[in-house]
This record gives C-alpha cells, sequence and structure tokens, in this order.
C-alpha cells in the first residue's frame, strides 16, 4: 500500500507556475478539479463519493498550494499527498475500510470455527464485508482467545489457515498470498465510464452469471449482459453497499472475467 502522506505546509508543492482565478458557485469538485489540473499541470484526484459533491468558493490569484487548500476546505475533507505533483481530497473505500478495521476492537472469547464462520462472524460485529476467494480450498478451523482490533484478529485468523488478506474491490479479501499478489489493489472497471457512486447490494448465493447481471441491472439502472457461453457459470458473494466498480470486480476478477463496454451498456466476458 502506498503511504499517504497528509498536506499541512505546501513547501514546494509542486513547481507548476501562474496563479489561478475562477468563481464556483454550487458545482462539483469534478468539474473544479478538471480545471485545476489543467491550469497547474499535477493530478489531483477525489476520493470515492465525492464526485458530485458541489462547492462554492472563489479562487483570486491562488497559487497551486493555496488553491489545493481552499478546495480541500469547502469540501471539508483532508488533502493527501500521493507523491510529488499527485493529490487527492479524501480517503478512498480502501483507506477507509483499514482505518476502520484498525480502530474496531472485538472481543473473542474460545472461539474455534472453521474459517468461513468466524469470517460470517466477523462481519458481523464489524460491518466489514468478508470474502473468501473461491480459490481457497477447504474450510479449515481457527481459534481466538482475546481482545484484539479487527486487523488483529484477521492476521490471527489467516495466519492459522495459510492464508493472507487485503483489501480489494471494497472488501476485506481473504486468500493465499501468492493470489492476492495477482489482484489489483483497485477495480480495473473503473475506466470505463460506470457511475461513479453507484452502491449496490450482492446477496448471491450459487446464482449463475445471467441472474447475477439481471440482479444488477434492475438494482443500478446500469444495462449489464453477459456472453452466452457464462450464462451458466455460478458464483457466490455477500456483500452489502459497495460501489458498483468494486461489485463488478468482486464478482467478475476472481473468476477471470472481464467486463467491456458495448453501446449504451456493458457486457461481461471472459478474459483473454
Amino acid at each position: 500500500m502506498r503511504r499517504l502522506f497528509l498536506v499541512g505546509l505546501f513547501a514546494a508543492v509542486c513547481a507548476a507556475d501562474g496563479r489561478f482565478s475562477h468563481e464556483a458557485k454550487d458545482e462539483t469538485l469534478t468539474s473544479v478539479v478538471a480545471k485545476l489540473n489543467k491550469h497547474f499541470g499535477f493530478k489531483l484526484t477525489l476520493g470515492d463519493g465525492l464526485a458530485s459533491k458541489r462547492v462554492t468558493l472563489t479562487f483570486r490569484e491562488a497559487t497551486a498550494p493555496q488553491a489545493l487548500r481552499a478546495l480541500a476546505d469547502a469540501a471539508e475533507q483532508k488533502l493527501f499527498r500521493i507523491e510529488p505533483g499527485v493529490y487527492r481530497i479524501g480517503i478512498n473505500e480502501r483507506e477507509r475500510i483499514f482505518a476502520l478495521l484498525g480502530e474496531k476492537m472485538v472481543q473473542v472469547a474460545n472461539f474455534n470455527a472453521p474459517i468461513k464462520t468466524t469470517c460470517q462472524w466477523l462481519r458481523s460485529v464489524t460491518g466489514t464485508n468478508i470474502f473468501v476467494d473461491p480459490s481457497v480450498a477447504g474450510n479449515p478451523a481457527v481459534r481466538m482467545k482475546a481482545a484484539m482490533t479487527a486487523s488483529q484478529a484477521l492476521d490471527t485468523i489467516t495466519q492459522q489457515a495459510k492464508l493472507a488478506w487485503d483489501v480489494r474491490f471494497g472488501v476485506v479479501f481473504i486468500a493465499t498470498a501468492a493470489r492476492l499478489k495477482t489482484l489489483p489493489q483497485e477495480s480495473p472497471f473503473r475506466a470505463l465510464g460506470l457511475p461513479a457512486e453507484k452502491r449496490v447490494s450482492l446477496p448471491l448465493n450459487n446464482s449463475n452469471l445471467k441472474s447475477a447481471a439481471s440482479y444488477l441491472t434492475a438494482a443500478t439502472g446500469v444495462k449489464i449482459t453477459i456472453d452466452p457461453e457464462l450464462r451458466s457459470k455460478r458464483v457466490t458473494i455477500n456483500a452489502t453497499n459497495v460501489l458498483l466498480v468494486d461489485a463488478l470486480a468482486l464478482l467478475l476478477v476472481p473468476h477471470g472475467y472481464t467486463l467491456e463496454k458495448k453501446g449504451d451498456g456493458f457486457v461481461i466476458k471472459t478474459k483473454k
């Protein structure tokens, strides 16, 4: 995970010259960010859920540091420097989940159960979606007895089962360490033009992929179809209130499927 730096004093924030003037009246953050990126030449992005948030503020001959700070303040969000010339306002879903898991305490007393049962319990006490990769063989038992953070509980669970965990696609993703290395940290479908802030739940229990696609279309209004050869393929996912781009990654990536833009909708296909 890349280390983020909360931007405080902006000594040498960027080398871009020129000052920025603009009056934003009930303007979306996305629109203001595009103007700043074009003017200063840096890369400013938004955390999840902020694309349509509207702000009203005035930039008068603002330097790059002043403009960045002013927009973050107007959005009531923190500003992060990802690397030189790359910034983000607000946190993304992955960082939010890591923060929650590091703060949430869980009480464990003589817990001895299969890993999938343990994960269901941990999900219920943390409110965090937990997904065990389909490639995980069996359902090994794990033991816990202590008060610990949710992150520590996940470390204990996965170490005993000789597995690993990370946050992928908006959920806690449990798999082998080798398997996790093959998976992207974020949804590979973010650039396809899917609604950035649309959320959905996935109550899928051995559902065929065609039914899953129809369910997502009905739940989100986004037209999603599948390649005919995948109609009978089955998936099991139980995730609540995840971003649509993450839900599709969770549904498709672990099984080797992909998503492509087609006309006014999207089609699920086997990854070539």
